[in-house]
C-alpha cells in the first residue's frame, strides 16, 4: 500500500524538480511568470553598472583627457544609444556553471560599451563591461566581468 502512495509522490515531486530546473535555465522568471524583455535586463545591468563604478569615467591606470560625465542612467543611455546588448557569454567567452543557471541566477550577460571621452585625437576611448542579471532582475555580483 505504502509503495502505491509513495511512487507517484517521487514522480510528482522529480517531476516538479525537473520543469522548475528546465525554466530556470530557459531565464523564465518563475515569481514573476515571465521572462524579462532585453530592455529590463539592460537597464537593470546599466544601473548595476553605473551605481557600482561611479565615476564612469575614471580610470586610475589610464586617465582620460577630456571624461564623459553623464548624470544619470538615462542620460548615459541617451548619449550611447547603442551601448548595450544581451549575450549568453561574457568576457573573454566566460559562461556561468550549469548550476547558477538552473538556480535561476542567470538570464544573461548585459554587455555594456560606452565612450570614455569626448572625442580624444587618436578616435574615442571605449570601455566594455559585462554585467550577469538573474532571471528576475537581480544583478548577480558573482559575475562581475570587467576591465
Amino acid at each position: 500500500m505504502k509503495s502505491r502512495v509513495l511512487v507517484p509522490v517521487i514522480a510528482v515531486s522529480v517531476a516538479f524538480l525537473v520543469i522548475t530546473a528546465a525554466l530556470n535555465y530557459s531565464g523564465f522568471c518563475i515569481s514573476q511568470g515571465r521572462f524579462l524583455s532585453e530592455g529590463e535586463l539592460i537597464d537593470i545591468g546599466a544601473r548595476r553598472y553605473l551605481k557600482r563604478f561611479l565615476p564612469l569615467n575614471y580610470d586610475q591606470f589610464a586617465p582620460t583627457e577630456r571624461p564623459v560625465a553623464f548624470a544619470s542612467v538615462e542620460e548615459f543611455l541617451l548619449r550611447n544609444p547603442d551601448c548595450c546588448s544581451v549575450t549568453q557569454k561574457g568576457r573573454d567567452d566566460g559562461v556561468p556553471a550549469l548550476f547558477h543557471r538552473i538556480m535561476g541566477r542567470f538570464a544573461g550577460f548585459v554587455r555594456i560599451e560606452y565612450k570614455l571621452e569626448e572625442t580624444p585625437p587618436e578616435g574615442p576611448a571605449r570601455e566594455v563591461v559585462w554585467v550577469a542579471v538573474a532571471n528576475c532582475g537581480r544583478p548577480w555580483n558573482g559575475i562581475n566581468w570587467g576591465r
